[in-house]
């Protein structure tokens, strides 16, 4: 009994002093530790780290335990261009069309980060601007999905998520260059692209967008006199048949006479009462008409502007993107999609766009020395409004003229139903041939039309159809150094179908493209 009391307080002793000395030694362990954690963290990373993608970056460091690294892109787009038309329909010189430098990298484990200032020609003024910024998460709380978030190319068409510089010609195909603009369409807000989950590869883009402005231009140019840029900071479409309409119409009501007893004189004596056109009465017949259309409308635009710049335009941007890709053997693939774009282009919402695409691209590629491509988009656009006063209410069902200005003044209340005021459709197809390991040569065809377009018969004062559009044939040759630079020479040959003139274009392209070059999609 004696020998167990005595044993009893060394347990005791034990129970209490060991585990303090032990936690003593081991708080002495983690502070050692602790320190030679922050001393290598303050010291640069001298091996090879990658990101959550398992991506190699080009410029890392570590900082408290978290790998930073930092891809950097930059590249410089040459061209020369000229052409002996009248009016030049290119800038007769050479020039830097852009210069992009851009930054990639993982923000957190959540997101990547895309940053990409542009340096271009705007009115011959040299301006840089944010091309691109947003986020990218790879991976979110529904299976498949991605988000991007932030200033964006969206994903509509095959065309306009590939930078200008990569291109594989150096214009832009007339259809892409009216209905999406002369780079593309550019703009700001989300967008989610969910991959389903079949057998075969189907993906769905939809995006939400500010659309206050609609399409990315850096200063194009018209070719045969019809502008092809698209409308960049917001502009608005001036159509001047709807607004040789309201011409008629205000001098119909002031006259206070139908239509059949306006004349063209009638229409003359008004500019010149409102001061519209002044001295109109004294020009020639070709100078009385160019003030009625282009003076006219001019002044209908400025009023627009002034309008316009009271307000802010409050309707978004619509997007969807339905693509598919179906690999035919172990060298071809074909990729193939539907594309919908829906927005406001006034202020007003009572006029809309609905714009409608199909994509199509069709590769072959064995190793480094053959390979095909033949790439195709089809754009097809319809602005549809509620209409308020149009030249068309001035006519019956049979197309004959109303004879009271009751009749018209009672058409002046607007109609209920929508009317699709006007279309533009076009397209392009794009071949492209491997000769060599660094040669190629291609050829595109674009076909640009407005099957609505109308022309006010001066005589009858009636609006006819008219054959219109753009037709042009391009012959692409490029010399490709390797992936980091190319150069290229390019002859395109338009004919304007209205006026029946042909116009010729020449073209060389000088690529280089200095740190990463990120891959594109197929």
């Amino acid at each position: 009994m004696r020998k167990d009391i005595k044993i009893k307080p060394l347990i005791i002793m034990l129970v209490f002093f060991l585990p303090a000395g032990f936690i003593r030694g081991q708080e002495k362990d983690i502070n050692k530790l602790f320190e030679e954690e922050i001393q290598k963290e303050t010291k640069p990373s001298t091996t090879e780290s990658k990101d959550f993608t398992g991506r190699t970056s080009q410029f890392q460091f570590q900082s408290f335990n978290r790998n930073v690294y930092v891809d950097i892109m930059g590249t410089v787009d040459i061209v020369g261009e000229w052409d002996k038309n009248t009016p030049h329909n290119t800038r007769n010189e050479t020039y830097v069309r852009s210069a992009e430098l851009g930054l990639f990298g993982a923000i957190d484990h959540l997101a990547t980060g895309t940053i990409l200032f542009a340096t271009h020609y705007e009115d011959g003024i040299l301006t840089t601007e944010l091309h691109e910024g947003y986020f990218l998460f790879p991976a979110t709380l529904i299976p498949r999905t991605n988000i991007r978030l932030g200033q964006m190319f969206p994903d509509v068409g095959r065309l306009n998520v590939i930078h200008e510089h990569d291109w594989p010609f150096t214009t832009p195909p007339l259809v892409h260059k009216e209905l999406l603009g002369e780079e593309g369409l550019l703009d700001t807000g989300i967008e989610f692209r969910y991959l389903f989950p079949w057998s075969f590869w189907q993906e769905l883009s939809i995006g939400i967008f500010n659309g206050k402005g609609f399409g990315h231009s850096h200063g194009g140019h018209s070719h045969g006199g019809h502008s092809h840029g698209g409308h960049s900071h917001g502009s608005s479409d001036i159509n001047p048949f709807r607004d040789l309409d309201q011409l008629l119409e205000e001098v119909i009501l002031h006259e206070n006479q139908p239509i059949q007893n306006i004349t063209f004189d009638s229409i003359l004596h008004y500019l010149e009462e409102t001061q519209k056109c002044k001295n109109i009465l004294n020009l020639s017949q070709p100078e009385k008409i160019d003030c009625l259309v282009e003076k006219y409308v001019e002044d209908q635009m400025d009023a627009m502007e002034a309008k316009n710049a009271q307000k802010t335009k409050q309707n978004p941007l619509l997007t969807a993107h339905l693509k598919h890709f179906i690999p035919l053997s172990n060298y071809w693939g074909t990729e193939f999609g539907f594309s919908y774009l829906r927005w406001h282009p006034e202020i007003s919402p009572k006029k809309w766009n609905n714009q409608y695409g199909f994509d199509f691209y069709l590769k072959y590629k064995r190793g480094k020395l053959k390979s095909f491509v033949w790439q195709t988009e089809v754009w097809y656009r319809e602005t549809k409004e509620r209409p308020t006063n149009r030249l068309a209410y001035f006519f019956d069902e049979n197309s004959n003229l109303k004879t009271t200005l009751q009749e018209y003044n009672y058409q002046f209340d607007p109609p209920k139903k929508i009317e699709v005021v006007e279309t533009k459709a076009g397209f392009y197809s794009f071949f492209n041939y491997q000769l060599s390991e660094q040669w190629f040569i291609g050829y595109r065809y674009d076909y640009l039309t407005t099957p609505t377009f109308k022309k006010i018969n001066y005589f009858t004062l009636i609006p006819e159809y008219k054959r219109n559009g753009m037709v042009q044939d391009n012959i692409i040759l490029t010399y490709m150094a390797s992936e980091f630079s190319y150069f290229r020479g390019q002859v395109s040959t338009t004919v304007d179908i209205e006026k029946n003139k042909r116009t010729w274009e020449y073209y060389l392209q000088a690529v280089f493209i200095l740190g990463v070059h990120p891959a594109h999609k197929y």
